[in-house]
C-alpha cells in the first residue's frame, strides 16, 4: 500500500447551514459556573431580537440629545470634541468592565461599539451644524424645555 492508497480521515464535519432554533443546545461551557439564560435558540434570538428593540430606542434618545448638543457649539473642532470623545471611551470602557465576568471580550465590544456610533454621531452632528446659525448675544438664555 502506497502514502496515496491510504484513506485520509474525514476532516470535522462543519456545518453549512443555519442551526436550528427549536432544539435544546449541540454544546456546553467547560465552567460548571455558567448559567445558560435561554433554553432554545429561537429563546435566545427572541431576548436578542427584544434587546435590540431597547438599544435602537435608546440610541435615538441619545441622537436627540447629540442633536440639541449642536446648538452649544461654535465649530467644526467643538462638534468633534477630542477630549469628550476620549472620556466618554474611557467611561463605557470602564462600565463594560465590570461586565466582563459574564461575556470575556465584552469591555473591547463596547469599546468598539462606541468609536463607531460616535462617529457617526459627530459626522451628522457635522452635517446638522450647517443648519444652525449663530444667535445673538442676548439669545443665550437656554431656550425653554417642550
Amino acid at each position: 500500500m502506497t502514502s496515496d492508497d491510504r484513506a485520509t480521515p474525514e476532516p470535522a464535519t462543519v456545518a453549512e447551514s443555519e442551526p436550528a432554533t427549536d432544539r435544546g443546545p449541540v454544546r456546553r461551557f467547560r465552567d460548571p459556573a455558567y448559567q445558560p439564560v435561554g433554553a432554545t435558540l429561537a429563546e435566545l434570538r427572541a431576548q436578542i431580537d427584544a434587546i435590540d428593540r431597547q438599544l435602537v430606542a435608546l440610541i435615538a434618545a441619545r441622537a436627540r440629545c447629540v442633536r440639541d448638543a449642536t446648538r452649544f457649539k461654535r465649530d467644526a473642532y467643538q462638534v468633534a470634541a477630542p477630549a469628550r470623545q476620549a472620556e466618554v471611551f474611557e467611561r463605557v470602557r470602564r462600565l463594560a468592565d465590570e461586565h466582563e465576568a459574564v461575556f470575556p471580550g465584552l469591555s473591547d465590544v463596547v469599546d468598539a461599539t462606541w468609536r463607531s456610533m460616535v462617529g457617526g454621531f459627530v459626522a451628522c452632528e457635522g452635517r446638522m451644524f450647517q443648519d444652525t446659525e449663530e444667535v445673538d448675544d442676548e439669545s443665550h438664555d437656554a431656550s425653554p424645555i417642550r
